[in-house]
């Protein structure tokens, strides 16, 4: 009963440290210690900051270190956060993953559920308080694992817009001042965590001038004030150290003055429709971008090159081609639904069918619309209300503040290349809703009166974003690597090869064409049976050997036509790019297997991997 009590009383508390609990735990499982792109950019950044003081904003760096570029393009927050995290972790890995994970659930299982708590009035349970966490690590794990600026911007602006619902009459002047003062600290870290975030400094002031201390105007201007002082505080570090690396004086994120990137940006956001980062080794580009030519040939017709696009030139081709701009922003989100990679947010396996996660994502998301669509609709039947109502209801009440926790997603949706790691705000504001405002119960109803009404829409509407992903990864270089299966590499030579592969087999083949294109393109045709053995059993390893590796690639033998009988299924066709092979030359073989036997035949013929 007192163990009740006390959960009851303390059940904000509980749920941080579950929510703690379950992160440093997901840390620990994955046990990730190399990092990649941006996560490596920032790990650097936050020792470089523990090398130098952690304090010590105004840095001397070396031209010839990475730092000095690093340091030279992004903000200083997330960096920073990492370095006092690794001191406090004295310097060991786990300590440092339990103070990450500290931090992580100070956003997710506190300050976000006490923002819908406040909002909405209605008390958010220690379980609810959680899932956010949870859908997180099934859905988007690799923004736990990797030190990436996703979940750390989340993290700010949830305490910003917690810190700021705070804020009211109720209180002494001093509190709210003090309040308004660690709100815009917050607000101005989120903008060097993630410079999406700068737009809710604006949004924030204006919930302040909405919302808040009606009628109390000496305060409210007090309150601004004391906001602007707490963003002025956040930009020191950054103003220092511009001052210093950059040789500017200015508060700004380094990368809007060293380099050309916002107008580019706006390019990127009319005209990419998907970005992944590739570390598979075979797909040949770490990039990976699929683009749209419609926005090229737009600003083909109107003479406009990707540099001089601006914002004002975004809105005028959009008022212009309406229905154009409708459908390349349609396809964007429907690539930010697709968090088929977020587990891992970087490609490790072309290969990999994340149905699960794809069909599992969609019907969250299609939960969230059935819900929201039962609560506009509420007392509309008995006359008590409207849609209109509802949703003038819910704009002067809640839309400031879901606005201002989405925004950098949408900013991000519409003037920039497009991860889908980038969409992560809207995704824990999802899984909140689901978890603590979705009115379940009638969504249940209305499933079981309704079930093949909504299977057909459902299903109808899977089927077209499902389609809009498959155009988009067509659209990849080297999109057949997708469907193909890669290398497997061992570090041996042709004779040991052989002496594995020697049963005695009676092979009977032909190579009837070859062909390399490009320096890594093989095309490759012929033959190969087992003799005595029933050759719709046999499987097929392409062998590429240098002096001390081999590169096996699998191979389909498919049914050889107007064939007699033990030759039917022997026909093999060789398309593929071998990428991630090093230059040089390599000798042939194919190793064929049979029943448990197998045998490796070295063919006369080499080729020649050019980079």
């Amino acid at each position: 009963m007192e163990l009740k009590k006390l959960m009851r009383r303390n059940y904000k508390v509980i749920g941080f440290c579950i929510g703690t609990i379950l992160i440093f735990a997901d840390l620990l499982i994955c046990n990730v210690r190399e990092t990649y792109g941006d996560a490596n950019g920032y790990s650097l950044m936050a020792n470089y900051f523990k090398q130098e003081g952690l304090f010590n904003f105004y840095l001397n760096i070396p031209q010839d270190i990475i730092e000095k570029y690093l340091f030279s393009i992004r903000g200083y927050a997330w960096p920073f956060i990492m370095a006092v995290c690794k001191i406090f972790s004295m310097d060991t890995q786990i300590g440092y993953w339990f103070f990450a994970a500290i931090f992580m659930s100070s956003g997710l299982a506190y300050a976000l559920p006490e923002v819908f708590e406040k909002l909405f009035e209605k008390k958010v349970s220690i379980f609810q308080r959680i899932i956010p966490i949870i859908i997180t690590i099934l859905f988007w794990n690799g923004l736990i694992i990797y030190p990436l600026s996703d979940i750390p911007s989340v993290v700010t602006v949830s305490w910003a817009l917690m810190l700021l619902i705070k804020i009211s009459s109720d209180k002494h002047v001093i509190i709210n001042l003090i309040t308004a003062v660690l709100c815009g600290v917050c607000l101005g870290v989120s903008y060097y965590i993630r410079s999406g975030c700068k737009p809710i400094v604006f949004l924030a002031l204006a919930i302040v001038i909405v919302y808040k201390l009606k009628k109390q105007y000496v305060k409210k201007i007090g309150v601004i004030v004391a906001m602007l002082l707490g963003i002025g505080i956040s930009a020191v570090p950054q103003i220092m150290l511009n001052i210093s690396s950059n040789n500017v004086n200015s508060y700004e994120v380094p990368i809007f003055f060293t380099s050309g990137i916002e107008g580019l940006e706006y390019y990127s956001g009319i005209k990419d429709i998907r970005y992944e980062t590739n570390i598979t080794g075979i797909h040949p580009e770490v990039v990976m971008l699929s683009s749209s030519k419609l926005a090229d040939n737009i600003l083909a017709a109107e003479d406009i090159e990707g540099r001089d696009v601006k914002i004002s030139t975004v809105l005028k081709l959009a008022v212009k081609y309406p229905l154009e701009f409708l459908g390349l922003y349609t396809t964007k989100f429907a690539n930010y639904i697709d968090p088929r990679y977020g587990n891992e947010v970087y490609v490790k396996d072309l290969n990999s069918r994340q149905y699960l996660i794809m069909v599992s994502n969609f019907l969250l998301w299609l939960s969230m619309f059935l819900g929201l669509g039962i609560q506009i609709n509420r007392d509309v039947e008995n006359g008590g209300s409207s849609q209109f109502k509802n949703i003038k209801v819910f704009f002067q009440r809640y839309f400031l503040y879901i606005f201002a926790f989405i925004l950098p997603a949408l900013i991000h949706l519409a003037g920039t290349h497009v991860e889908a790691r980038y969409f992560y705000p809207c995704y824990v504001i999802l899984y909140m809703y689901l978890a603590s405002e979705c009115p379940w119960k009638e969504v249940w109803n209305l499933l079981k009166k309704k079930t093949v009404t909504i299977a057909i829409v459902s299903i109808a509407l899977f089927g077209c974003v499902n389609s809009i992903w498959n155009f988009t990864f067509e659209d990849f270089n080297y999109s057949s690597l997708f469907f193909e299966h890669g290398y497997s590499l061992e570090k041996k030579d042709i004779t040991t090869l052989i002496e594995e592969n020697h049963d005695e087999l009676n092979i009977n083949y032909d190579v009837w064409s070859l062909e390399m294109t490009n320096g890594t393109h093989l095309k490759m045709s012929g033959y190969i049976v087992a003799l005595e053995k029933d050759s719709s059993k046999s499987e097929l390893k392409l062998a590429l050997c240098s002096a001390d590796k081999v590169y096996l690639y699998e191979i389909n033998i498919t049914d050889n036509m107007n064939e007699a009988e033990m030759y039917r299924n022997s026909k093999f066709s060789i398309d593929k790019e071998l990428v991630g092979l090093d230059a040089g030359e390599y000798q042939m073989g194919l190793i064929l297997e049979n029943e448990g036997e197998s045998k490796m035949i070295l063919l006369n013929k080499t080729i020649v991997i050019q980079k």
